[in-house]
């Protein structure tokens, strides 16, 4: 077999490109697995909300009211004449469930919860709306294993 330089020059930028090749793909491959590790990172739901607890809720009702019903919030943000009151937070990357009750006027005006941001269930102005029970069955199993 005869060896030339052009065939040893290709020969090494095969390998070179291979490792690079490789090197990247090892690299994304640990960086994934990084991430999804990190994925519920952060996030926090209150400690035993219920289905029915939510659903009990009505627009119109007094703060006391609601923290009978639910408990006292994770936070607590005032945004112009509103207060946002949370039970639900996400996490890393906005990953997990969030959970908020509007106040307005001293009164419940609105009840958001979300997975991912995709909506779960939404409650304004009596029009209250389940998109998907099974997400809301999973908020409160995991507020259930605090």
């Amino acid at each position: 077999m005869i060896v030339n330089r052009k065939s040893i020059k290709v020969f090494f930028l095969k390998l070179i490109k291979t490792g690079i090749f490789l090197f990247l793909f090892i690299f994304f491959w640990y960086a994934i697995s990084i991430l999804l590790l990190l994925y519920p990172l952060g996030a926090e739901i209150s400690s035993n909300l219920t289905k029915e607890k939510i659903l009990s809720l009505k627009i119109g009702m007094s703060p006391s009211e609601i923290k009978k019903i639910m408990g006292e919030p994770l936070g607590l943000q005032e945004e112009g004449d509103s207060d946002y009151w949370t039970y639900a937070s996400t996490g890393f990357l906005g990953a997990g469930f969030e959970m908020f009750i509007v106040i307005k006027d001293n009164k419940l005006y609105r009840i958001h919860i979300e997975e991912n941001d995709l909506g779960v269930y939404q409650c304004k102005a009596n029009c209250c709306r389940i998109f998907n029970l099974k997400a809301l069955e999973k908020m409160v199993s995991l507020s259930k294993k605090k």
